[in-house]
């Protein structure tokens, strides 16, 4: 299972079961780490993003926020976030930190080594596109079945949303551009050690 809870600065509380995994095939995304929560900077309400144990589909995960008084379980993403019907194994949320913002982004990695990004704008999840298509990042992360090959982050100083992912064999970069996300260029090769 996926649990929500929530800390007043005092106790835990507000325990909400966010997802039960029902059989072993859909657990396995449980060996990994599945979910992830951001926070929206204007209302501090916590948007929460997770496997929901199918690989069925094109929709792997769902979603669920914290509204400051209640969970709110709003079911599927919206949006595409797989196209070879794989579990989501790993999830990265990031809030963007600029005073007035509600936009938070989502980048998943799936049983197959693929990559998702979508865009929260304070009401919509919106933007899903597959990062690994051979344009914006290379087809595949390095192992992404089993170790997390990415990260995400905000530049503090222009408010760009960067996601940063080892594959093949290179150190690569991609961002948002305000509209879309985009690629970089190659930061530096990957050497194995000897």
């Amino acid at each position: 299972r996926i649990l929500g809870q929530v800390y007043d600065g005092a106790a835990w509380g507000n325990a909400q079961v966010l997802q039960t995994f029902v059989d072993a095939g859909a657990a396995a995304p449980l060996y990994r780490r599945p979910f992830d929560a951001a926070y929206e900077t204007l209302t501090s309400s916590a948007i929460v993003v997770f496997s929901n144990g199918d690989n069925n589909d094109t929709t792997t995960t769902a979603w669920a926020s914290w509204t400051g008084t209640e969970w709110l379980l709003n079911g599927d993403m919206p949006a595409a976030t797989n196209t070879n019907l794989s579990y989501t194994y790993w999830v990265e949320l990031e809030g963007n930190p600029k005073a007035g913002s509600q936009e938070i982004f989502a980048v998943t990695g799936d049983a197959s080594s693929e990559m998702y990004g979508l865009r929260w704008t304070g009401s919509v999840w919106s933007n899903s596109t597959n990062l690994t298509n051979g344009t914006i990042l290379p087809n595949n992360t390095e192992n992404g079945t089993a170790y997390s090959t990415y990260d995400v982050a905000f530049s503090s100083l222009t408010s760009t949303f960067y996601i940063y992912v080892a594959a093949a064999d290179i150190f690569n970069t991609a961002y948002w551009t305000g509209a879309v996300f985009a690629a970089r260029t190659a930061v530096m090769v990957v050497t194995p050690p000897l």
